[in-house]
């Protein structure tokens, strides 16, 4: 019983303490008016027996200033006995204290709070949804262009019926989750938050469209390899292909690594579509993409497509010229330091990577065929005879095209065959000669 009682009155007493003097402060307009009054009253008592000449005791100085202050009329003293400086005081403090006076200045104060209570909302929100801005005004150059560093993270609605369920999947299942903050990843990928992720999803902002993430299984997240080559399969029309940057870039900034087996047979899959300048185009966003011309068979993948776009083409001389920059283009990034191995450069690669052997006579073969075809066989601007330098300076002396490697470049001690970073593809097949 006494433990009850005890309890109560604690309760009581916890109850009545105004809330700013507490451990955790928060506004009350209660609170605001006490203090309002109070504070006044004890300003007015003060104010009043300082002036009394001792003919006024502090007690009565308090009743008046309560009185004035409360608008209640407490006068324990005679107010003929009281001076001129005290009978004003008596009127100032009964004009700021009235209820017109109090609720009017108490207006601005309640405004105040409004908008910070609002802007604590704002807040509230803005953690339950995470904001990520994705634009950025930044330019640089790379290579012969300004590149934009803009991240590319939704794809073109607008394509094939094949496509759109595969490249939905890696934006939802691969690229936005890697934007989510480790906590709210933490939470979509753990099954032990799945139910609370029905109640509570996590929502986030990318570009101004929202995306909404529930408990998504680890399991079903998928293979970067598969579902990369399952999209490049059936990308066919133009708009399809104005998502190829988009999906390099997007894996990239979702750290999901793509090498030089990916590279190559992303490569093959393009050039088999006609499509070799979309990797052309991505690797001069080398930075975006991460595409990079670094290996002589990347190179001489890309080299052999753009000759063979010319063959398909019955050697026209808008597309031989087309693709005689095309292949100079190549050899230009190939050069560029932004496209210089990450890693360790390979023993076995002994020249630089655009002044390898057999991807100097891709622009010779081009310009040869120019010449032949459409000028009479007369070298107009002096290409044929350019290339044919460059390749006889890079050509060692009296070696065939595999004698021009050293062992090693064919998978042995030295090579990075792990990676098929090597050349022993062209003791494979004779592919790579049968443009000329």
């Amino acid at each position: 019983m006494l433990d009850n009682t005890r309890a109560w009155l604690l309760g009581q007493i916890r109850a009545a303490k105004p809330s700013f003097i507490s451990k955790q402060p928060h506004f009350n307009f209660i609170s605001a008016h006490y203090f309002w009054i109070v504070s006044l009253t004890i300003l007015a008592s003060v104010l009043m027996y300082a002036t009394a000449g001792g003919q006024l005791a502090y007690i009565d100085a308090l009743f008046f200033a309560s009185g004035a202050n409360t608008q209640a009329g407490l006068n324990t003293v005679d107010v003929n006995l009281l001076n001129t400086f005290q009978q004003i005081c008596i009127y100032i403090f009964t004009m700021t204290s009235n209820p017109i006076v109090i609720h009017s200045s108490v207006v601005f104060l309640r405004l105040y709070w409004f908008e910070k209570r609002f802007q604590n909302m704002v807040r509230d929100a803005r953690a339950r949804r995470v904001t990520i801005s994705k634009s950025r005004a930044k330019a640089h150059l790379d290579m012969n262009q300004a590149e934009m560093d803009t991240r590319y993270i939704t794809f073109d609605p607008d394509v094939s019926d094949n496509l759109a369920p595969i490249l939905t999947e890696i934006q939802n299942k691969i690229i936005l989750p890697y934007y989510l903050p480790p906590h709210q990843r933490e939470r979509v990928f753990n099954e032990k938050h799945r139910n609370s992720l029905r109640m509570n999803p996590v929502d986030i902002e990318i570009d101004g469209l929202t995306h909404r993430f529930s408990h998504l299984p680890w399991k079903e997240i998928p293979s970067t390899r598969a579902v990369f080559h399952e999209a490049l399969r059936n990308m066919e029309t133009t708009h399809d292909w104005s998502n190829f940057v988009r999906l390099l870039s997007g894996l990239r900034e979702a750290k999901r690594v793509i090498n030089t087996a990916m590279f190559v047979k992303m490569i093959r899959q393009t050039g088999a579509k006609g499509r070799v300048f979309a990797v052309i185009d991505a690797a001069r966003q080398t930075k975006r993409t991460g595409l990079r011309f670094d290996l002589p068979q990347k190179v001489q993948e890309v080299l052999l497509f753009v000759q063979l776009k010319a063959l398909d083409a019955a050697w026209e001389k808008k597309e031989l010229e087309q693709a005689l920059r095309w292949s100079t283009m190549v050899l230009e990034m190939a050069a560029d330091p932004a496209h210089r191995l990450e890693k360790r450069r390979p023993d076995w690669l002994s020249w630089p990577v655009e002044r390898d052997p057999l991807s100097l006579t891709a622009p010779l073969h081009l310009a040869a065929a120019l010449a032949v075809g459409h000028n009479a066989g007369r070298d107009v601007d002096g290409r044929v005879a350019y290339w044919a330098k460059q390749v006889v300076a890079a050509w060692p002396a009296g070696k065939g095209l595999l004698e021009a490697y050293p062992a090693e470049a064919f998978g042995g001690k030295g090579s990075v065959s792990g990676d098929r970073g090597d050349v022993r593809y062209l003791s494979a097949a004779p592919l790579y000669i049968a443009p000329a």
